[in-house]
C-alpha cells in the first residue's frame, strides 16, 4: 500500500546547504526579473507572498528555515551587486 509523500518526505533527501542554496539563487532571479517586491509577491505563489511585507518575513512564513536564509542571503547580495552565481561565501557566513 502507497503512503502520502508529504513536502517534508521530499525535502529530506537534500542537505540543508542544497536548501540554503535553491533559495539563495531563487532571490537573485526574483530580483533580476522584477519580482523581488511586495507587488509581485516577492516572486512566491500569492498565498505565501502575501504574508510578505519586508524580505525579512520570509524566515517566520516559510516552512523551509535553510531556503528561507538562503533567499534572504541571495537577495541582499544580489542588491549589493555581490551576486556571482556561487552561494558558498553565504553559505560560510550563515554558518559562522
Amino acid at each position: 500500500m502507497r503512503t502520502k509523500t508529504t513536502s517534508s518526505d521530499r525535502t529530506d533527501r537534500f542537505s540543508n546547504q542544497v536548501h540554503f542554496n535553491w533559495g539563495y539563487h531563487d532571490a537573485a532571479h526574483s530580483l533580476t526579473e522584477g519580482w523581488a517586491n511586495p507587488e509581485h509577491f516577492w516572486g512566491f505563489a500569492k498565498a505565501l507572498g502575501e504574508r510578505i511585507t519586508t524580505p525579512e518575513d520570509i524566515l517566520k512564513v516559510h516552512f523551509d528555515r535553510y531556503y528561507a536564509q538562503g533567499w534572504l542571503a541571495g537577495l541582499r547580495d544580489a542588491k549589493a551587486g555581490s551576486y556571482t552565481g556561487n552561494s558558498l561565501a553565504a553559505w560560510t557566513a550563515f554558518n559562522a
